[in-house]
């Protein structure tokens, strides 16, 4: 996706997050630093992106992952969308021997919660409104190759 792209796509999902992502973040500069340093995961529907997500790693050889972005376009929800581009990253990561993955949710925000969860996601840390949850990928992928 191109930055306008990314854009477009955080505008269109920006009241489904909680709070409002342009409440806490400038959309535009935050799109800039996915565009630039983030691996994505996206779902389009014609031209328009309906679907990322976005997770980095720090630049050292250890240390986890973080997934910095979720969000699927409101007239896409419950299709399965989030869900199969976080497992799709979950591979990607464990692909590049990342052995952890980390990311934040706010406490009301009941759907993702309920889907990190069962994805494996296991709760942290909450500060402040806001859950810190991670994953040990190491465990996630003999799960899935189990299930196979």
């Amino acid at each position: 996706a191109s930055v306008d792209d990314i854009i477009r796509h955080l505008i269109d999902c920006d009241s489904h997050f909680t709070p409002p992502l342009s409440s806490r973040v400038n959309i535009t500069e935050y799109a800039k630093k996915i565009h630039l340093n983030a691996s994505s995961h996206e779902c389009w529907f014609g031209l328009n992106l309906i679907g990322l997500v976005a997770f980095y790693k720090n630049l050292q050889d250890t240390g986890p992952a973080y997934i910095t972005s979720v969000s699927v376009c409101a007239a896409h929800h419950g299709k399965g969308i989030a869900e199969s581009l976080l497992k799709q990253a979950l591979t990607k990561m464990s692909e590049k021997n990342i052995i952890q993955v980390i990311l934040e949710v706010n406490e009301n925000s009941h759907k993702p919660l309920s889907l990190y969860k069962k994805l494996g996601f296991i709760t942290e840390s909450l500060n402040k409104g806001t859950i810190t949850m991670s994953m040990d990928l190491l465990t996630y992928t003999e799960e899935k190759n189990r299930a196979r």
